[in-house]
């Protein structure tokens, strides 16, 4: 088996300038705890 048989496809994520309160909405909309935060070039972005 391979990460790739596992993974989830499509993947929700949030833009580094959404509000808090827009990460939210969305986390409680798709029921999910986490959201990952990428760049208009779907880079992901540390936290600092």
């Amino acid at each position: 088996m391979n990460a790739s048989d596992v993974m989830t496809k499509d993947v929700l994520t949030v833009a580094p300038d959404a509000s808090i309160l827009q990460a939210a909405r969305i986390m409680l909309q798709n029921k999910v705890s986490g959201l990952p935060v990428v760049d208009d070039r779907g880079n992901g972005r540390r936290l600092r």
